[in-house]
């Protein structure tokens, strides 16, 4: 299939609202970039049942996923995880597309809470781009560094 970014559909779905056909394609591409790509041991857990999963399709292929969610209970903050790009989608500015689409539905979402993500070392620039400030220091999960990235709120 031949990339082209503008016919990238965005949709957002709770868990529930996910059809056994997009489940399949999530659980999918997570299991190539996490399991395969990145040696991760881990990928599904409870969160995706709470979550709401955002989908790139083209041509009802899945290229680009995330899953959103307010942490806890007491939404405290809204974090956003699980971030993949289908290998023969990178590089063409997906990315950026899929970083305004979760903003955009967060800021909609949870409108007076900050946003923390728990970032690979190697894209906090990336997020920085976006508002997102690391604070700490790094930490491995997955074998893999990482920062916690707090993007304030964008209403009182």
């Amino acid at each position: 299939m031949q990339i082209n970014k503008t016919q990238i559909q965005w949709t957002v779905k709770s868990f529930d609202e996910l059809s056994t056909d997009e489940l399949y394609q999530i659980f999918k591409l997570r299991q190539e970039v996490f399991i395969e790509e990145q040696k991760c041991t881990t990928d599904i857990d409870e969160l995706d049942r709470h979550a709401y999963h955002l989908m790139g399709m083209q041509e009802e292929q899945l290229i680009a996923y995330a899953r959103m969610y307010a942490h806890n209970n007491h939404q405290k903050y809204s974090s956003f995880g699980r971030v993949a790009i289908a290998k023969q989608a990178r590089g063409h500015g997906i990315a950026h597309d899929m970083m305004r689409e979760i903003l955009t539905f967060l800021e909609t979402k949870y409108p007076t809470i900050p946003c923390i993500v728990s970032a690979q070392r190697y894209l906090q620039a990336f997020y920085e781009q976006y508002d997102f400030v690391g604070k700490g220091e790094t930490y491995l999960e997955e074998g893999i560094s990482h920062i916690k990235m707090i993007r304030a709120s964008k209403s009182p």
